[in-house]
């Protein structure tokens, strides 16, 4: 250090230079230690000259210039330190003091961020002291901009000023006049923007006790990242500040109105935000509760309702919970708790677990009114769900865990119903629309039209952009089994082939449901079944189901007119086909196919058998006729050894699937469609 004094006792008068570098601050520890919750480090280097008198002691200039470098000051929570020069590592902290011979002092201090409790840069501070009668006065203005933003020109101007006397002391504070734009600044990803912040405060006090009341205001504020954008047009936070015994403490009131938020990829839209937030600092334990309120929220179009947040803060992030009514479903609720805010690190984060609890609606939900390629269905049954929304700068995700049970599906228009549903959905990305692999869906029965399956599981998997992937498939139908292939459906495909795999399949009753006929019999069938599905409507391929090899047994078949109907009463075919229905009604076969196939809209069935029947038949061979011709039933009949039977059914389909007529309508329709059918006699 070096130090030069010049006395000049005619002038009563002290000259005094000063020179020093490289002073560690934390020299000055002990004496730090005596002002409570102070603390200061750093490497110090100051130069100056100064005029000054002894007796009495008086200053009547003065010029100081000092730096610090590695700067870490703390009072009371309020942490200072060097500002980062992009490229030139740290600024140091430059002061000026200055005394022009008159009683005011001018400071100014540049170059330091605040970095605790909230982050900000101070370009400048210039302050003016000047002595008065009863003790002093000063006033200045601060230049500052939040720490992260991305734009330099956005920085706010403070203008202050204050009194003291040993009495106590005043002040009071204010933004100037507001800039054309307010501050752009990025953190955690979010991109912020408002117009010009308007900030005022006043507060009295006396010695290390006092108050402050303060008003901020951010007019139209703004955030975005990506296609997610929040606004929110009206801002504000007022509130009281006390220091006492040197500890300082805020409250306030953050109010906010009239906003909206929206993700155009995700397609999310929540408008009429808006909320009262009561907060506080230091914050250690939860505090005072508020409310947001959210009048509307829509995803895909779908208008879920409103919802009704109540909110307190915890520390630097807001606790909320709460309750959602999903408008679309009346009496549905979903209620929601968790965390959001600054939890341990620069950037926003929030994680809200919520929960559905089980619900039973008093009508079937219309699956239109959520997806319109579903128009035509309803649901029913026991929900109920847990998920997760978790939120990290600007990514966010939400992951589901629902369940239906004891449900029901149900379209009249295509006759279709499936009852008994019971199913585990896990999404971990709801907003994506993607479950889990392998997810498991059960029923207990389903019917369309005439078909009727007894159960069945289906293990598949949501993907992301609305397709369907069906690992397999197993159903009971016929009291034996269909398996199914893998398949995966999308919304933008329209044709699809798949193969039923089948199992030891009832023939009767597999007769009854695609023939309309009355069917007794043990025989089972075993194939498989080729299907496509091309823009709504089924068709067969070349299906092929056989009985097992080496294994007889019995079938009756009743209500077989369709075979006859539109056949002239007198001609020989329908003699040969008579025969055949009287044949069918208790016939012993030795093995049975049938094939399945589809002529436009038409379902051909091609069932043959090798056997003989059970007991005479009342047909008795005529030479005139070249052929058998039915008896009176007091008439003995004929005893066939064997006999061959090929039976071509001719259904229409898709009517039969959709409709699901009775008996009587449905022969009224095949009479229409009948064909010849054909006797193989041996």
């Amino acid at each position: 250090m070096h130090l030069a004094v010049i006395i000049d006792p005619e002038q009563e008068r002290i000259y005094t230079t000063f020179d020093a570098s490289g002073v560690e601050l934390e020299r000055f520890a002990d004496l730090c230690a005596m002002i409570p919750d102070v603390s200061l480090a750093g490497n110090l280097k100051i130069a100056g000259n100064a005029e000054l008198s002894a007796d009495p002691f008086e200053i009547f200039s003065l010029s100081v210039e000092g730096e610090v470098f590695e700067a870490d000051f703390a009072v009371k929570g309020v942490e200072i330190r060097n500002r980062a020069d992009q490229g030139h590592g740290l600024r140091p902290v430059r002061l000026t003091l200055n005394k022009d011979g008159t009683d005011r002092y001018l400071v100014n201090l540049s170059g330091f961020d605040i970095v605790s409790p909230i982050p900000v840069q101070v370009l400048d501070f210039t302050a003016d002291f000047t002595k008065t009668l009863s003790g002093v006065g000063c006033a200045g203005k601060i230049r500052a901009k939040v720490e992260k933003s991305v734009e330099h020109d956005t920085a706010v101007n403070l203008v202050f000023r204050g009194d003291y006397s040993p009495e106590g002391w005043t002040f009071d504070a204010a933004t100037g006049d507001p800039g054309l734009s307010g501050p752009v600044f990025e953190t955690g990803g979010l991109l912020l923007e408002s117009g010009s912040p308007q900030f005022k405060i006043s507060g009295k006090g006396s010695g290390q006790e006092g108050s402050a009341e303060y008003i901020v205001r951010l007019p139209g504020l703004h955030a975005k990242a990506d296609s997610f954008k929040v606004a929110l047009p009206r801002v504000s936070l007022a509130g009281h500040i006390s220091a006492l015994s040197g500890n300082f403490s805020l409250d306030g009131m953050l109010l906010f109105s009239d906003g909206m938020m929206s993700d155009e990829k995700r397609k999310i839209a929540i408008s009429g935000i808006s909320g009262e937030i009561p907060l506080k600092w230091p914050c250690l334990e939860p505090g005072d509760k508020g409310k947001l309120v959210v009048e509307s929220v829509q995803i895909n179009g779908m208008e879920l309702g409103a919802g009704l947040v109540r909110v307190c803060q915890k520390g630097m992030s807001i606790v909320v919970e709460g309750e959602q009514k999903v408008g679309l479903i009346p009496g549905l609720e979903l209620n929601f708790s968790g965390e959001a805010g600054f939890l341990g690190s620069d950037r926003f984060e929030a994680l809200i677990d919520f929960e559905i609890p089980e619900y039973t609606p008093a009508f079937p939900v219309e699956l239109g009114d959520f997806l319109p390629g579903a128009a035509g269905f309803s649901v029913h049954g026991t929900f109920e769900g847990v998920g997760a929304l978790s939120c990290s700068g600007s990514a966010y995700n939400c992951s589901l865990k629902g369940a239906l049970s004891s449900g029901k599906l149900l379209s009249l228009e295509k006759g279709m119903e499936v009852e008994g549903i019971n199913v585990s959905l896990a999404i971990p990305d709801l907003l994506a629309l993607q479950s889990a692999p392998g997810q498991i869906l059960t029923f207990e029965k389903a019917r369309m039209g005439k078909i009727e399956i007894d159960g069945g599981a289906i293990d598949f998997q949501i993907e992301s952009g609305g397709s369907l992937f069906v690992e397999k498939g197993v159903f009971n139908w016929c009291d034996g089994r269909i398996h199914t292939q893998a398949l995966r459906i999308s919304p933008l495909r329209e044709d699809y082939n798949l193969i039923l795999f089948c199992d030891r399949l009832n023939l009767s009753m597999l007769l009854e449901q695609l023939g309309s006929v009355q069917a007794e019999g043990g025989c089972t069938v075993n194939g498989r079944i080729p299907v496509r599905w091309n823009r709504g409507k089924i068709s067969f391929n070349d299906g092929f189901l056989f009985s097992t090899p080496g294994r007889g047994g019995k079938i009756r078949l009743f209500g077989t007119e369709i075979l006859t109907a539109g056949i002239p009463v007198d001609s020989v075919q329908f003699a040969q086909l008579d025969l055949a229905r009287e044949a069918l009604k208790d016939y012993d076969y030795k093995w049975a196919k049938l094939g399945l196939s589809t002529e436009d809209e038409i379902l051909v069935m091609r069932l043959k058998l090798d056997g003989s029947p059970a007991g005479p038949l009342p047909f008795v061979f005529r030479e005139e006729l070249g052929g058998f011709a039915r008896v009176e039933a007091t008439a003995p009949g004929s005893n066939f050894q064997g006999i061959s039977l090929d039976v071509n059914f001719r259904l229409p389909l898709d009517r039969i699937l959709s409709y699901g007529k009775g008996l009587s309508d449905v022969m009224k329709m095949m009479q229409d469609v009948s064909d010849q059918k054909s006797l193989d006699r041996r």
